[in-house]
Protein backbone atom coordinates (compact mmCIF):
# COMPACT_ATOMS: atom_id res chain seq x y z
CA UNK A 1 0.00 0.00 0.00
CA UNK A 2 1.44 3.35 -1.00
CA UNK A 3 1.40 6.43 1.23
CA UNK A 4 -1.31 8.01 -0.93
CA UNK A 5 -3.47 4.87 -0.68
CA UNK A 6 -2.93 4.80 3.09
CA UNK A 7 -4.10 8.41 3.40
CA UNK A 8 -7.18 7.71 1.27
CA UNK A 9 -7.96 4.63 3.36
CA UNK A 10 -7.67 6.62 6.61
CA UNK A 11 -9.87 9.42 5.28
CA UNK A 12 -12.53 6.94 4.15
CA UNK A 13 -12.42 5.15 7.52
CA UNK A 14 -12.58 8.48 9.37
CA UNK A 15 -15.79 9.43 7.56
CA UNK A 16 -17.40 6.13 8.61
CA UNK A 17 -16.60 6.35 12.32
CA UNK A 18 -19.47 8.59 13.41
CA UNK A 19 -19.36 10.44 16.73
CA UNK A 20 -16.01 10.81 18.50
CA UNK A 21 -14.04 9.98 15.38
CA UNK A 22 -11.00 12.09 16.31
CA UNK A 23 -10.47 10.22 19.58
CA UNK A 24 -11.08 6.86 17.87
CA UNK A 25 -8.49 7.65 15.20
CA UNK A 26 -6.00 8.57 17.94
CA UNK A 27 -6.83 5.28 19.68
CA UNK A 28 -6.30 3.31 16.45
CA UNK A 29 -2.96 5.05 15.91
CA UNK A 30 -1.94 4.21 19.48
CA UNK A 31 -2.80 0.54 18.94
CA UNK A 32 -0.79 0.46 15.71
CA UNK A 33 2.39 2.00 17.10
CA UNK A 34 2.42 0.44 20.58
CA UNK A 35 4.60 -2.65 20.75
CA UNK A 36 2.99 -4.20 23.80
CA UNK A 37 -0.29 -3.23 25.47
CA UNK A 38 -0.40 -4.63 29.01
CA UNK A 39 -3.61 -2.72 29.73
CA UNK A 40 -6.15 -0.71 27.80
CA UNK A 41 -5.48 2.41 29.87
CA UNK A 42 -1.78 2.32 28.93
CA UNK A 43 -2.71 3.19 25.34
CA UNK A 44 -3.34 6.72 26.63
CA UNK A 45 0.40 7.04 27.31
CA UNK A 46 1.23 6.53 23.64
CA UNK A 47 2.75 9.66 22.08
CA UNK A 48 0.17 9.56 19.27
CA UNK A 49 -2.79 9.58 21.67
CA UNK A 50 -3.21 13.31 22.21
CA UNK A 51 -5.88 13.12 24.89
CA UNK A 52 -6.09 12.14 28.56
CA UNK A 53 -6.80 8.57 29.61
CA UNK A 54 -10.59 8.91 30.23
CA UNK A 55 -10.95 9.74 26.54
CA UNK A 56 -10.10 6.12 25.70
CA UNK A 57 -13.31 4.90 27.27
CA UNK A 58 -15.39 7.84 26.05
CA UNK A 59 -14.15 7.30 22.50
CA UNK A 60 -15.41 3.74 22.44
CA UNK A 61 -18.59 4.58 24.32
CA UNK A 62 -19.49 7.50 22.04
CA UNK A 63 -18.37 5.99 18.75
CA UNK A 64 -21.11 4.80 16.41
CA UNK A 65 -19.28 3.46 13.37
CA UNK A 66 -20.99 2.46 10.15
CA UNK A 67 -20.05 -1.20 10.41
CA UNK A 68 -21.08 -2.29 6.94
CA UNK A 69 -19.25 0.62 5.35
CA UNK A 70 -16.09 -0.15 7.32
CA UNK A 71 -16.29 -3.85 6.46
CA UNK A 72 -16.61 -3.00 2.76
CA UNK A 73 -13.63 -0.67 3.06
CA UNK A 74 -11.54 -3.38 4.77
CA UNK A 75 -12.54 -6.07 2.27
CA UNK A 76 -11.59 -3.79 -0.61
CA UNK A 77 -8.04 -3.62 0.79
CA UNK A 78 -7.56 -7.39 1.23
CA UNK A 79 -5.18 -9.00 -1.26
CA UNK A 80 -7.10 -10.72 -4.05
CA UNK A 81 -4.68 -13.54 -4.95
CA UNK A 82 -3.29 -14.47 -1.55
CA UNK A 83 -4.55 -16.82 1.10
CA UNK A 84 -5.56 -14.95 4.25
CA UNK A 85 -4.84 -16.46 7.65
CA UNK A 86 -6.53 -14.95 10.68
CA UNK A 87 -5.52 -15.97 14.18
CA UNK A 88 -6.89 -15.15 17.59
CA UNK A 89 -6.92 -16.60 21.07
CA UNK A 90 -10.42 -17.04 22.37
CA UNK A 91 -9.84 -20.13 24.47
CA UNK A 92 -12.72 -20.88 26.81
CA UNK A 93 -10.67 -23.34 28.86
CA UNK A 94 -9.06 -22.16 32.09
CA UNK A 95 -5.29 -22.25 32.23
CA UNK A 96 -4.87 -23.64 35.71
CA UNK A 97 -1.10 -23.21 35.96
CA UNK A 98 -0.83 -19.81 34.28
CA UNK A 99 0.39 -16.82 36.27
CA UNK A 100 -2.61 -14.52 36.54
CA UNK A 101 -3.77 -11.60 38.58
CA UNK A 102 -6.25 -12.07 41.37
CA UNK A 103 -9.72 -11.86 39.79
CA UNK A 104 -11.41 -8.52 40.17
CA UNK A 105 -14.81 -7.86 38.75
CA UNK A 106 -15.44 -4.27 37.90
CA UNK A 107 -17.77 -3.45 35.10
CA UNK A 108 -19.01 -0.29 33.52
CA UNK A 109 -22.34 -0.54 31.84
CA UNK A 110 -24.17 1.83 29.56
CA UNK A 111 -27.07 1.96 31.99
CA UNK A 112 -24.71 3.14 34.73
CA UNK A 113 -23.46 5.93 32.46
CA UNK A 114 -27.01 6.88 31.52
CA UNK A 115 -28.10 6.97 35.16
CA UNK A 116 -25.08 9.12 36.01
CA UNK A 117 -25.89 11.54 33.20
CA UNK A 118 -29.53 11.74 34.33
CA UNK A 119 -28.44 12.40 37.91
CA UNK A 120 -25.97 15.08 36.78
CA UNK A 121 -28.55 16.78 34.56
CA UNK A 122 -31.01 16.75 37.48
CA UNK A 123 -28.50 18.61 39.67
CA UNK A 124 -27.51 21.00 36.90
CA UNK A 125 -31.14 21.85 36.11
CA UNK A 126 -31.56 22.93 39.76
CA UNK A 127 -28.48 25.14 39.53
CA UNK A 128 -26.44 22.90 41.83
CA UNK A 129 -22.69 22.98 41.25
CA UNK A 130 -20.59 19.83 40.75
CA UNK A 131 -19.05 20.19 44.18
CA UNK A 132 -22.43 20.46 45.86
CA UNK A 133 -23.72 17.47 43.90
CA UNK A 134 -20.66 15.40 44.85
CA UNK A 135 -21.23 16.20 48.52
CA UNK A 136 -24.78 14.75 48.33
Amino acid sequence: MTWKNWQQFREAAYKLLGTGKDAVMDLMDAVLVTRSVPSFAELSMSPVFRRKWPSLYEALEDCSPQRRGLMKLYIKELPKNERIILAGDHTAYPRLYADTLKPTFRTLSVTTSQKRKERESKYLSRGVSWRQAAAN
